[in-house]
């Protein structure tokens, strides 16, 4: 990751961004209220120049923000936050549909995210999810396939 990004260095700009991405709504937990941006980060930086645009951006997302109020991002209004999302970033206007993406790739897995839809705070596996009977018939009829000949 840039290390020479100001954003990235800035826990509470990049807690407001996620935030944004996935605002908290009822018993569901903001994106950036659950400290998701590493595991965001992660799978982003593995293409170095799409994550060198991203850092940019966020950059100049986080100075328009200082610039808007000394408070960052954070002390914004969301609608007011996302003005300047799209006013700091004109010639990106893709950065919150590709922030959210990664973002949902990483919250939905979150115990929090889990138990708040109803789910238990864990994966489906080991104990797995209800099966229904396998038929008889049909294990026959797969065997049968598997035991042809295949054509070369």
């Amino acid at each position: 990751m840039n290390e020479e990004s100001a954003a990235l260095r800035d826990p509470g700009f990049l807690r407001a961004m996620l935030n944004l991405a996935i605002p908290p709504e009822g018993r569901m937990p903001g994106a950036g209220d659950l400290d998701l941006w590493l595991a965001v980060a992660g799978p982003m930086s593995q293409n170095a120049a799409a994550f060198a645009s991203l850092t940019a951006q966020l950059d100049a997302v986080r100075a328009g923000a200082l610039a808007r109020d000394p408070g960052g991002l954070a002390a914004l209004p969301a609608a007011t936050a996302l003005e300047v999302v799209q006013s700091a970033t004109p010639e990106h206007e893709g950065l919150m549909a590709a922030l959210a993406r990664a973002t949902v790739m990483a919250y939905y897995q979150q115990p929090a995210v889990l138990v708040a839809l109803g789910e238990p705070a864990r994966p489906p596996f080991p104990e797995g999810f209800e099966l229904e009977p396998i038929s008889a018939e049909w294990l026959a009829l797969l065997e049968r396939r598997g035991q042809r000949p295949r054509p070369t």
